[in-house]
């Protein structure tokens, strides 16, 4: 392990790993500084979402300025200078959120509470244009969804359904849980957000087709006002019939081919 003045530690293996760069932002700054913010904020009641601005390197990396620039300088070779700090943050950011998926996978992380909440009224609502980050869309938005998804598993468990969690083992399916009371199979979706019930959400094609054919056995939970820090969110069940009746969808993509 090389340890820099800060007492921040990272293995040298990983240090060798990094790529170069000779020029770019944060060059001579400690990359293993770099490695334990990025640690540090891949924990998840880190919103990083709440900074403004974020760097890439020419090796597609991505840190957030505002750690990039409390960084402290660190010319020692042996502590990777001349190695991509951006690449070293990632590198930790990568490795704390993969940890986390292991202990919610494996039932590590059980804290928090789901509440029930029917006292609100489904409104239309306008999304603000902005640009859309590396970090956001693809770091926390599977943590997000199966954080929620840990929530609904464990309140069904407690009303006594049993429980099976297909999103585990298979996402191509169509819904995410089966839960089964009174001879009774419920096929649920589970969709989570950290804001409130009136933020829009995005259904697969999959998903709708599996909605259409099980109608009568489709629930879609809605999380919502998920807090990362206390794993406490609230929810609403919103019924197949409503999801077709009474929400506009929206098509935002195509899947494009050359013709033959």
């Amino acid at each position: 392990m090389q340890i820099c003045e800060q007492n921040n530690s990272m293995s040298k293996n990983d240090i060798d790993e990094l790529g170069y760069n000779q020029g770019g932002v944060g060059r001579h700054k400690c990359v293993i500084c770099a490695y334990n913010y990025g640690l540090e904020d891949g924990q998840l009641h880190k919103n990083l979402l709440d900074k403004t601005g974020y760097e890439t390197c020419e090796h597609g990396s991505q840190a957030p300025i505002y750690r990039i620039e409390s960084i402290h300088d660190n010319q020692k070779s042996s502590q990777g200078r001349h190695k991509c700090l951006i690449c070293a943050y990632e590198l930790g950011f990568n490795r704390s959120l993969e940890d986390t998926k292991t202990s919610i996978i494996n039932n590590k992380r059980t804290s928090g509470t789901l509440r029930f909440n029917k006292q609100h009224k489904a409104t239309k609502t306008t999304n603000k244009i902005r640009k859309k980050d590396y970090i956001e869309e693809q770091k926390y938005k599977t943590l997000l969804g199966l954080m929620g998804e840990k929530l609904v598993v464990k309140h069904l468990e407690q009303d006594n359904y049993t429980v099976d969690h297909i999103s585990l083992s298979d996402d191509t399916i169509g819904y995410d849980i089966r839960a089964i009371k009174n001879g009774i199979t419920q096929y649920i979706e589970v969709k989570t957000t950290t804001k409130d019930f009136n933020t829009d959400f995005f259904i697969s094609k999959n998903e709708l087709n599996f909605m259409t054919k099980n109608i009568n056995n489709y629930f879609l939970y809605r999380v919502y006002n998920y807090d990362f820090k206390t794993n406490d969110a609230e929810f609403d069940i919103i019924h197949s019939e409503d999801i077709k009746n009474n929400y506009t969808k929206d098509c935002i993509s195509y899947k494009v081919q050359i013709n033959e």
